[in-house]
């Protein structure tokens, strides 16, 4: 899957209602998207991949302690330099991160 399309998905994932307000077809459209979360992480390690995988997952609950291990990854292999001027090589993971 190409970043581009990894974007659309996170963004799928971080936008469709929440479960609980929109009812059943709303929950079924989350859990779609969640799924092909899944299957979007690489062999080669990349914090947008790692961190929209873990997500997802963490979202189903699913292959939890894969997740975990995958977002500490993210923190230990792209720290971010606060004295380092634009952007850091996690910085389109974020998002992710933060809603983990």
């Amino acid at each position: 899957m190409s970043l581009r399309a990894s974007i659309c998905l996170l963004l799928a994932v971080l936008v469709v209602p929440v479960a609980s307000t929109q009812g059943k077809e709303s929950t079924e459209s989350r859990r779609a998207v969640a799924e092909a979360g899944l299957r979007i992480r690489k062999e080669t390690p990349h914090p947008w991949f790692d961190a929209t995988y873990a997500l997802c997952a963490l979202h189903l609950e699913r292959e939890v302690s894969v997740a975990n291990r995958a977002v500490s990854e993210v923190a230990r292999l792209w720290p971010v330099d606060a004295e380092a001027k634009g952007e850091p090589e996690a910085y389109r993971a974020f998002s992710a991160l933060v809603r983990i």
